[in-house]
């Protein structure tokens, strides 16, 4: 009789420890340097280098249409609490061009479901803290009343942006 309560409360827990994704379907991940457009100079007139920024952006699928809660997202070692989350939408979308092959980036939800989007800056220093462990996303939140944590193992870098 033990052993079979036993085994009821290890698979309870290996069904809810399985499940964690079951309100995030799935994760996406990109990052894009971003250029200044002016070039600027200090009172002597030399030209000062702009610290590069590094725009992060990171796409949550997730079915039905109640906005998650994040919590915390650790990217690059650095811990973002309570993020910002923005509605994406439902169909696709656009992401920008890789950098790799230069050609587009598309997302398109599964139908159901939704597209959330969390903006991340970084600077150029804590971007290139190249570590395999702080390549990994990892996005901690709260979704229809649940608990979820979601890792993402792959950034896709975009084409360089000018910007303002």
């Amino acid at each position: 009789m033990k052993a079979l309560i036993l085994i009821g409360c290890f698979s309870a827990f290996f069904v809810t420890a399985c499940t964690q994704s079951r309100y995030i379907k799935k994760g996406y991940a990109y990052s894009q340097q971003v250029k200044s457009g002016v070039n600027q100079i200090d009172e002597k007139g030399n030209s000062i280098i702009p610290e590069i920024e590094i725009k992060g952006f990171i796409y949550l699928e997730s079915k039905g249409s109640i906005k998650p809660k994040i919590d915390k997202v650790i990217y690059k070692g650095i811990s973002y609490n309570n993020p910002r989350v923005f509605l994406a939408g439902n169909s696709n979308i656009e992401i920008g061009d890789n950098k790799a092959d230069g050609k587009p980036i598309i997302l398109s939800p599964a139908k159901g479901n939704i597209l959330w989007r969390i903006d991340l800056t970084l600077t150029g220093k804590e971007f290139n803290n190249k570590t395999s462990a702080q390549n990994i996303i990892i996005v901690k939140g709260k979704k229809d009343g649940h608990l979820f944590s979601i890792k993402i193992n792959k950034v896709i870098e975009l084409q360089t942006a000018v910007g303002v």
